[in-house]
């Protein structure tokens, strides 16, 4: 792995608290990232208009909340044999996971860091098997089917297909970025895929590009 991941003392103890005052069934708290020398990189808080279960389920899928099994407290009875990890995908079966079990439960978010995840140096490299990507979104695709989550196909669709833009961007692979984060805005046009689309057209973009993701985690 990347990252390694550290609970604080009281973590367990503040979420479970939260859970039974909200009569919920979720938690997942907030996370801030550092490096190998222990000084902060970020903080990654939860970011969502609304506790409604629609809302939860978009920040899920655009990164937006801290969807982490590290930050997730939730009932064990909320998991079934139906809903486990897809060995067939080698990325965002997290998300389908979390989708399902937020759809049917209460969510609730605590507002404090209660995990410290260490980014280790070699995590900033870019690599990016885009095959092993498309093939995840089109098996967790299935699942979201599966499970009755149809409706959020395309926002799943059109984060996957940014996310390889974004890396292709960082590539300096300025063609494939385009191709890829038009097919993005094809599925569900956001303000990050529009903005990149623009940058895109711009000379030396991928300079631009890369000072606007160090700034506001494009």
């Amino acid at each position: 792995n990347d990252a390694d991941d550290e609970w604080v003392s009281d973590k367990l103890e503040k979420q479970i608290n939260l859970l039974l005052e909200k009569e919920a069934e979720v938690s997942f708290s907030n996370l801030r990232i550092i490096d190998n020398n222990g000084e902060d990189i970020r903080e990654h808080r939860n970011d969502i208009s609304s506790g409604s279960k629609e809302d939860i389920i978009k920040a899920l899928i655009y990164c937006n909340l801290t969807m982490m099994t590290s930050t997730a407290v939730f009932y064990r009875s909320l998991i079934s044999k139906n809903c486990l990890f897809n060995e067939k995908a080698r990325h965002y079966e997290d998300v389908v996971f979390f989708i399902n079990i937020t759809s049917k439960a209460k969510t609730v978010l605590c507002t404090d860091i209660l995990v410290i995840r260490r980014q280790h140096a070699n995590s900033t490299s870019i690599s990016l098997n885009i095959e092993n990507v498309l093939n995840s979104m089109r098996v967790c695709s299935e699942d979201l089917i599966r499970l009755g989550h149809k409706k959020y196909i395309s926002y799943f669709r059109s984060y996957v297909f940014f996310a390889v833009a974004h890396f292709s961007i960082r590539s300096t692979e300025k063609i494939k970025s385009m191709k890829y984060n038009f097919k993005s805005i094809i599925e569900r046009p956001s303000k990050k895929n529009i903005a990149l689309m623009f940058i895109l057209f711009l000379p030396f973009s991928e300079l631009i590009f890369n000072k606007i993701s160090k700034l506001k985690g494009f």
